[in-house]
């Protein structure tokens, strides 16, 4: 099978062209793209014949998008009921869920279908069967509130003692670096040696970081082949920002200018608070040829923060557009109702044609 060069494939300038007939504030995917991305990380991942590639869901719920994600045969991750219910009914069967929000009646109707990865050793007590799944805590990261510490030999005790089987064991944090990769596939095999009913080991997400290099990853995948402990294990990476993230386009219009201590202030009709809480890339420049302006752009909302940043930009006028690069993730799915301000449009572009989703 050969791997692609990179595993972004390149944007025609017509896609562009074609979304800036739409009605603003709205986000634009293209499917191609998306589609592609997912074939050249499949590619990747295949490099170790147990590979698994799984969506996490809080990335992006449009169900649109997660059916096109269901046609490549991807499985999920979910971290809350409501999750959990809207993907089974868009027809998933691989689903991962590890939260340690879930009440006991969520927890024995969820257990019934899947393994759950508990978050917290007491979930077990509300578990149907006996396979159980574990998230391992990072001790040292800023995510040491979720998980099971692996010093915590009071919670194995328990686990031992309630006759439950460990099938499964469950990385995440950010910051996954090729030195933290190799770190879990060494504990992974410390942890299958001592509890050799576990037949999957979810990395996590944050594949963004770890393609950073990507050469040193795929030669990782390519030597798990030949390790015994992982010969049967299925290895599974579930991530969120590397799967939608470049898909998608905010658009966005000018809907007031004004000059304020020498500063280029633009107003749109749309909110960096409101839809990107996390932050946003800078806009697409469509002609590179023109004389650049340094622009302040403001969101549509009264809150003095609401500002996307300053940028370089060619000159810019009322009813002008301005197009966000990198809006496919955590953006929609952080959507917060300020100023009673609804949801922005998405859409979908196939082949030229915008299809509203």
């Amino acid at each position: 099978m050969e791997i692609s060069k990179s595993i972004y494939p390149q944007f025609r300038k017509e896609f562009f062209e074609n979304i800036m007939r739409l009605k603003t504030p709205c986000v634009c995917y293209d499917y191609d793209f998306l589609t592609k991305t997912i074939e050249n990380f499949k590619k990747d991942l295949s490099l170790f014949s147990g590979s698994e590639l799984y969506f996490a869901v809080k990335a992006n719920n449009n169900a649109e998008i997660l059916k096109i994600i269901k046609k490549y045969d991807l499985g999920v991750d979910v971290a809350s009921y409501e999750e959990y219910n809207f993907v089974k009914k868009l027809g998933f069967n691989k689903i991962s869920l590890t939260t340690p929000s879930l009440n006991s009646h969520e927890i024995q109707e969820i257990s019934k279908n899947i393994v759950i990865d508990i978050d917290d050793v007491e979930q077990i007590n509300h578990i149907n069967g006996e396979n159980i799944g574990i998230r391992i805590c990072l001790d040292n990261s800023k995510y040491k509130y979720f998980g099971i510490s692996l010093n915590n030999t009071h919670d194995f005790e328990y686990i031992r003692k309630k006759n439950k089987k460990i099938v499964r064991i469950h990385f995440h944090a950010n910051n996954f670096t090729i030195d933290e990769l190799v770190y879990r596939i060494e504990l992974s095999k410390t942890l299958i040696k001592k509890y050799p009913t576990i037949r999957e080991v979810n990395m996590g997400g944050d594949l963004l970081t770890l393609y950073k290099d990507r050469k040193k990853f795929l030669k990782i995948l390519i030597q798990l082949n030949n390790d015994e402990i992982f010969k049967n294990i299925r290895l599974i990476f579930e991530p969120g920002d590397a799967i939608v993230k470049y898909c998608g386009f905010l658009l966005t219009t000018i809907i007031n200018e004004k000059n304020i201590d020498n500063q280029n202030i633009l107003f749109t009709d749309s909110s960096m608070w409101v839809s990107a809480p996390w932050g946003v890339e800078k806009p697409i420049v469509l002609n590179n040829n023109d004389s650049k302006i340094e622009y302040t752009i403001m969101g549509n909302t009264m809150y003095y923060g609401d500002c996307f940043g300053k940028f370089l930009l060619e000159k810019k006028d009322k009813g002008d557009k301005i197009i966000f690069p990198g809006f496919g993730s955590y953006t929609i799915s952080n959507f917060r109702k300020f100023h009673l301000y609804e949801k922005y449009r998405e859409y979908m572009i196939i082949d030229k044609i915008n299809f509203k989703i």
